[in-house]
Parts: structure tokens; sequence; C-alpha cells
């Protein structure tokens, strides 16, 4: 039993063991209990004599009664002196054998009670403390029981979603790599293999190839700049430039990008903005966020459907909101899509997936402004995506 209460006594743990919790508990409620026992017993002896020789008095014939003795006190007047301290052994005996009784139950209760209550809240700091050990290792596959509803078991729901958190970002940060390399790879390609055969005569230059090598280029620069984009906000270094400027400017002038792409495309609707105040923003990285939301839209919404931008004031921001009715996003995704290089589409593809950076872009951006964002999806149905931005607070 106690080898289960402190833990096995190998070798290699006596050293712990000594620091041990449980130990420490178990020596204190010994001590405490130890010294409740004396403190009693002698607190015992003590009140019992006293009151013992108040009551029983020792008198010699003719001497009539003490004077503590009134008509309204009990007295118990004995002549024979060894008599009295017999009895008054037997009484200090008596009361002395009923406390430690009292105590002893108390002690057991006392110990029953932690190894109830107390040691499987040990136990549970203890996973803590070895799985933290674990994960601060590099093992991100560690997980602690949860046996109970109060604040240690809150503290082990609270460590298991931190390593769920951590597993995933790890994974993330393994499967960046390989996602940056896939990116970089082929539009790399492309332009060596056109350089190549530019150089051997086989290819013959025209407008059009050189406007296609024109395209590659600008996606690696896209992608160069989105990476540095997260890499400024992941460390508080990405300066905005916020300036007083109007919504409904910032859409129109993302619509005159989009609208160049070759057709067919879903219905692009923007409800009227005129109406909104102004907002205190930096307008370059706003209309980045725009950009990528209605672009992973189009991604993601078949010719014949249908994407609405709206925006209303809600006191000190402006919401814009950005719905279409394309193929909506699973629950299981949902959480993840603002994570860089999360596809919902596991296939690695522009056309279907991006490059994974867009909407992790959008929340970094959003959040420099001191703003929020959020997904609401529905398979079969659409998604809607929406965003807060401060607007310009007036004298």
């Amino acid at each position: 039993m106690f080898k289960r209460f402190l833990g096995s006594d190998t070798a290699s743990q006596r050293p712990r063991l000594r620091n041990s919790l449980r130990l420490q508990l178990l020596l204190g409620a010994a001590l405490i209990i130890s010294l409740t026992t004396v403190v009693s017993g002698m607190l015992v002896t003590y009140a019992v004599t006293l009151r013992f020789d108040s009551i029983v008095v020792q008198t010699q014939p003719n001497t009539g009664y003490p004077s503590h003795c009134t008509p309204d006190r009990v007295c118990l007047i004995v002549s024979d002196e060894e008599i009295i301290e017999t009895i008054k052994n037997e009484f200090v005996a008596s009361a002395t054998t009923t406390i430690l009784v009292v105590l002893v139950n108390a002690a057991v209760i006392t110990l029953f009670t932690i190894g109830v209550l107390v040691i499987p809240r040990l136990r549970t700091i203890e996973e803590l403390t070895r799985a933290a050990s674990l994960l601060s290792s590099g093992n991100r596959h560690q997980r602690v029981s949860v046996r109970s509803p109060d604040e240690i078991g809150e503290l082990a729901r609270s460590f298991n979603a931190m390593a769920d958190s951590l597993e995933r970002v790890e994974h993330l940060r393994h499967a960046m790599v390989g996602d940056i390399a896939h990116e970089l790879r082929t539009p790399l390609s492309n332009i060596q293999g056109y350089m190549e055969g530019l150089r051997d005569g086989v290819i013959t230059p025209k407008p059009e190839l050189f406007e296609s090598l024109h395209q590659e280029a600008n996606l690696l620069t896209r992608l160069v700049n989105d990476l540095q984009t997260l890499a400024l906000a992941d460390a508080g270094q990405l300066n905005l430039h916020r300036v007083s400027t109007s919504l409904a400017a910032l859409v129109k002038h993302v619509l005159i990008t989009i609208r160049d792409r070759p057709s067919p495309q879903p219905t692009l609707i923007v409800k009227s903005l005129d109406h909104l105040p102004r907002l205190h923003v930096d307008p370059d990285r706003i209309k980045q966020v725009i950009a990528n939301l209605i672009n992973n839209a189009l991604a993601h919404t078949p010719p014949n459907g249908r994407i609405t931008l709206d925006a209303y004031r809600d006191g000190d921001w402006v919401w814009v909101s950005i719905h279409d009715t394309g193929k909506g996003i699973s629950p299981q995704h949902l959480p993840y899509v603002f994570e860089r290089f999360y596809r919902v589409d596991a296939s690695r593809t522009r056309a279907t997936g991006g490059t994974g950076i867009g909407l992790a872009i959008v929340r970094q951006l959003v959040h420099a402004h001191g703003g929020t964002v959020e997904v609401e999806s529905e398979l079969g149905v659409g998604s809607t995506f929406c965003f807060s931005l401060p607007i310009l607070q007036t004298p």
C-alpha cells in the first residue's frame, strides 16, 4: 500500500522520492497526528487531574469538611491517600484512552481522505511533470489523464489542449518545407525549361513566351512577399501605414484586378458601401485582405455560383463579410483554415488550394489592425468570411 502511495522505489527514483510531494504529505500528516496526540494527551492529563483534585478531597477524622466543599458543590471525601491516587490514575487513564481512540479514528479518516481525494490529484501533477519534461525534449505525443473536474483536472485539460496545438504546429512546420519547395519548384522548373529551350534554339522567342515567363516570375515574387509578410507579422515587425480611407474605394480597386481574370467566373455582387464611415487602416494591407478572401471564394465557387460582399457598422468597427455559394468547408477542417499551408483539399494544386498562405495572411493583417476574423460554413451551401476594421475616430 505504501509503495502505491509513494510510488516505486527503484534506485533511479530514490532521489526523486526524497523530494516527492507524496512523501512530504505523508510525513507532514504523520507529524501533525503525532504532535496532536502528544499535546492532546498532556492537556487531557492536566485537565482531568485538575478536575479530579477539585472533586476528590482527602481529609482526616475530626477535621471537618474542606472549605471549598459547599452544599451546592459535589465533593468526594476519601481519607485514604492510596485510594485517591488509584482512583485518579484510573480516571486519567480512562480519559486518555478515550481521547487516543478518538485521535486514532481521526488519523485514519484523515489518511483515508488524503488517499481518496489528494493522491489522485498528486498523480495527475506527477503525470503533468513527466509529460512536460518529455514534451520539452521533443515528444509531442504526450497526454495526461483527466481524473477530476476541479482545478487540477482543468490544468490537465489545458495541458492536453496545448500539446494538441503544439503537435499540430509541429506537423504544419514539417509540412511547410515540402509545401514551399513544391510551390517554388513548378515556376522555377518552367522558367528553367524555357530558358534552356531559348539557349539551345529549340524554342522561338515570342511575346507570349515572355509573358508566360513574366507570370511565373510574378508568382515567385508573390510567394516570397507573402512569406515575408507572415515572418514580419510573427516577429511583431509588420509596419502599418494607417490613413483615412473609404472601404468602397478599397473594394473598387480590388475588383478592377479581379475582373481582369478570364471567364467564366461566379457572379460577384457588391452591396452599397457608401454609407459606411471612413476607416483608419493601411490601404495596401486591407486591399490584400479583401483580394485574398475574394480569390479564395472564386477558387471554391462554381461559375454558376454567387459571391456577395457586404459590410455594416457595429460600434467603433466596420464588419466586412464575403459570402459564397461554393461547396463549403467540413466541420473538421473549419478550425484550421487560417493555419498557414493548410488546405481543405489535400491535393496541392493552385486551382483547388492555392499556396495555403492567403488565409493565414488575412488573419495576421486583420489582427495587426486590432480586428478579428471569423468563418462560418456549411457543406453544400457555402462559406461566409467576416472581419472587422477600426473606423476613423473624429475629435
